[in-house]
């Protein structure tokens, strides 16, 4: 049998806090929703995803209105079980890896847009054996303090 995973919505809420101008610790929850193909053939029912995450992040100013940064994190995915026209494969959560990089500019003192993007190596889905890697392409709104 043969899974494929395409492409989904994920929402998320992500924040940091930053001890120096450079150096912070945050996290991020998120949820995705993403089709299936078995076999060739599209799923009815969509493979669901909650992310946990937490570690350090980086930011650095490239100017007063642009800020670059990335993260490196480590947490836990939930699968929901996800019943398909061949058999039922049942969610197998477990620990994950991601990382991520961002380009942030800054509208007004404590409002910014952010374009990010973020790689996760997270568990198995089902029997199958392979770890899952995701790439999230990201527009976000952020609260700057």
């Amino acid at each position: 049998m043969r899974t494929e995973l395409l492409a989904g919505p994920t929402v998320g809420v992500q924040g940091a806090w930053f001890a120096t101008t450079y150096w912070g610790v945050g996290g991020r929850v998120a949820c995705s929703n993403l089709r299936v193909k078995v076999n060739g053939v599209g799923e009815k029912d969509n493979l669901e995803i909650l992310s946990l995450y937490a570690g350090p992040y980086v930011s650095y100013p490239l100017s007063m209105r642009w800020q670059v940064g990335s993260k490196l994190a480590a947490g836990y995915e939930l699968y929901k079980a996800l019943d398909t026209h061949v058999r039922r494969i049942e969610g197998r959560n477990g620990f994950s890896v991601g990382t991520g990089l961002s380009a942030t500019y800054l509208a007004t003192q404590n409002l910014g847009v952010r374009f990010g993007t973020d790689y996760d190596c997270a568990p198995p889905l089902g029997q199958s054996g392979g770890r899952l890697h995701k790439l999230t392409f990201s527009l976000e709104i952020a609260a700057v303090f």
